[in-house]
């Protein structure tokens, strides 16, 4: 699924953050009369993952996967912790770019241009799922067989 905001889902700016996304995991799980899951997080996921640990535990959960995000996504000991980037960037991003639709896309656009595929990209990729899109059958293929235990 995608959470709030990202990929295919509404873009709002309201509900934009792990706990949000961790509650409306949790509702998504319920509704769909899911038990026994695979829960795959890839970066931002992760939070969101975590997030639905925290809160609810993990009872129902057969196994997680965590992809592409360490453990503490940002901190002001960057050089003592694995972080993704320091505390600053974070909030000079959300200052600049995450308090209204427009610039969220504008900061995912430049995030997957200048950090992820290092390439420029057509507006219709923009449009689409970012995160596996690249080597997506490979990467599903991984997946299902990671999931069927092959």
């Amino acid at each position: 699924m995608d959470p709030r905001s990202h990929g295919r889902s509404t873009m709002t700016v309201h509900g934009n953050d792990c706990v949000t996304h961790g509650t409306d995991l949790e509702k998504v799980l319920k509704q769909l009369k899911v038990e026994n899951v695979t829960l795959v997080g890839w970066s931002f996921g992760c939070l969101t993952v975590w997030e639905y640990v925290r809160q609810f535990g993990t009872d129902g959960i057969k196994s997680l996967v965590l992809i592409d995000m360490p453990p503490k996504s940002l901190s002001v000991q960057q050089d003592e912790d694995w972080v993704e980037g320091p505390l600053d960037d974070m909030a000079a991003a959300y200052t600049n770019y995450l308090r209204h639709p427009k610039g969220q896309r504008d900061f995912i656009a430049a995030y997957v241009t200048v950090v992820m595929v290092q390439r420029e990209l057509k507006e219709e990729e923009l449009g689409g799922h970012l995160m596996f899109w690249e080597y997506s059958e490979k990467f599903n293929g991984i997946v299902e067989g990671f999931l069927e235990g092959t």
